[in-house]
């Protein structure tokens, strides 16, 4: 099995180097937008907290007087119709995706959500704004967009080097630090954020600024007993930061990314948790929007 996925790995990265060049070479056309774009997005299969930088990033806009409009592929969701979200819309994750419908419940700014982000990115002007700033969100590799900034967000506490292309590294907790692009495209970054701990070696891959970001736990938590659950990239980044962050964990359970719950997994996690005494039960603000 060890041989096949290592097998599957080598024809994994020959596709994305082959597309790279492509593009590289022009031979791929990449269309420019009708204003400018900001691309949030990463190297790896998921869980390099992408969602909540691109949530950050529109805030900041926002501040600085722009009309932020993120575009999104909305993996996961059970539509496959573009949808125009407006400010005061209420979409449900499973019309938009549960990335995307964070996004907006963090920000209740535009959101066009469709697989063609060329197309979506066309459509900008129908929504009459005044400052109009396009986010791509989860857009490195969506090069037929041209983009103005480049932000690669990148989980830390393993070297660039060690790390594996798809689907050579997969699992219930980890496709954090799995490849889905080359390596050697951090040097298009404008931007590197690092989640977590250094990467020791990520300034011979980039001579873009590096920043460090990590998450806090509300003190609400503190002295309780806490049962994990969640269904996203990196469950065990989740784990760890609890434990960091103080809070007594005394069980957990992992899912698949984008994984969702039915009524029989919700029982299974309330059993589990009472059979560890847990007082509260924690997930992710992404996966509360598949309960």
């Amino acid at each position: 099995m060890n041989f096949l996925l290592k097998m599957a790995a080598v024809i994994y990265r020959l596709i994305i180097s082959i597309r790279s060049r492509l593009y590289d070479l022009n031979l791929l056309r990449s269309y420019r937008a009708p204003c400018p774009v900001i691309s949030i997005g990463g190297i790896e299969m998921g869980g390099a907290g992408k969602t909540p930088l691109t949530v950050h990033v529109v805030g900041v806009l926002s501040d600085a007087g722009y009309d932020p409009v993120v575009l999104s592929r909305g993996y996961g969701r059970k539509s496959s119709q573009r949808v125009i979200v407006n400010e005061y819309d209420s979409p449900s994750a499973d019309i938009i995706g549960d990335e995307p419908f964070l996004i907006h419940k963090n920000t209740c700014v535009s959101m066009i959500i469709g697989s063609d982000r060329v197309a979506s990115a066309l459509l900008v002007p129908s929504l009459n704004l005044q400052r109009p700033v396009i986010v791509l969100d989860d857009g490195f590799q969506h090069r037929r967009l041209e983009r103005d900034i480049e932000v690669v967000s990148i989980s830390g506490g393993k070297s660039i080097e060690e790390r594996r292309y798809f689907p050579d590294n997969g699992g219930v907790d980890g496709f954090s630090h799995t490849l889905r692009d080359l390596k050697s495209r951090l040097k298009e970054a404008d931007f590197v954020m690092i989640k977590g701990s250094d990467i020791d070696d990520i300034n011979r891959y980039t001579d873009a600024p590096v920043f460090n970001f990590h998450y806090e736990y509300s003190e609400l938590f503190k002295g309780s007993k806490c049962y994990l659950f969640s269904g996203i990239a990196n469950n065990l980044d989740f784990l760890n930061d609890a434990v960091r962050s103080g809070i007594d964990v005394v069980g957990s359970k992992n899912f698949r990314d984008h994984h969702n719950f039915s009524q029989a997994d919700i029982d299974d996690i309330e059993r589990d948790a009472m059979k560890c005494g847990a007082d509260i039960l924690i997930t992710t603000e992404k996966d509360y929007a598949r309960l």
